[in-house]
């Protein structure tokens, strides 16, 4: 998770994620499961498979129901969805992926990640997301610059940068041995700032 502290600026600090993710995973359906929305594309500072930014958690489209764990407090919702039990990965990386992540702030969505921590991410369940620009996780990291030119201010030799327009929104690829490994939309904002 590339930007994932900047969220928890509120104070909601590392409970809902230390305690309520670690458990989570154990405590949630037998057989979690990825969402399976009609469309996997990624729009860079817009949203994922059909979900925007801005719209409301509840009720989410079609495929996009039974998150493995959802947390609240303080006006934050996050779920996730994962294909791993706690028994795949063990209890001290439960998410470490495949993993999609939505944070909402008053029940509006602020924020999505989809992230592949061990393993092959070419060879990973969400391999098949991409952008119109066909790129997704699994692509090597040097076609992230290629399909959308320099990157914007935050980018480094292991993030790329992708803001929207205005900075309201913005988009990061992370960088694991060359490959894309995680990527993270976000609407900025004083609980967030980009």
């Amino acid at each position: 998770m590339l930007r994932f502290g900047r969220l928890l600026t509120l104070g909601l600090a590392t409970t809902i994620v230390a305690a309520g993710f670690s458990a989570g995973v154990a405590g949630a359906a037998s057989h979690p499961t990825l969402p399976a929305p009609h469309s996997r594309l990624i729009v860079p500072n817009v949203g994922i498979g059909g979900v925007r930014l801005g719209q409301r958690l509840s009720p989410l489209p079609r495929g996009w129901k039974h998150p493995a764990k959802c947390q609240t407090g303080q006006g934050l919702k996050i779920c996730y969805w994962t294909d791993h039990t706690q028994r795949d990965v063990g209890p001290a990386h439960p998410l470490s992926g495949p993993v999609v992540y939505i944070t909402a702030y008053r029940n509006r969505i602020v924020r999505f990640e989809l992230s592949v921590h061990t393993g092959n991410p070419a060879r990973s369940a969400l391999s098949h997301w991409r952008t119109g620009r066909k790129i997704g996780i699994g692509s090597g990291f040097a076609s992230v610059a290629a399909a959308y030119g320099p990157g914007g201010p935050g980018t480094s030799p292991t993030v790329y940068d992708l803001p929207g327009s205005g900075r309201q929104t913005n988009t990061l690829f992370g960088n694991a041995g060359g490959i894309v490994n995680d990527i993270e939309i976000d609407a900025c904002s004083s609980i967030n700032p980009c």
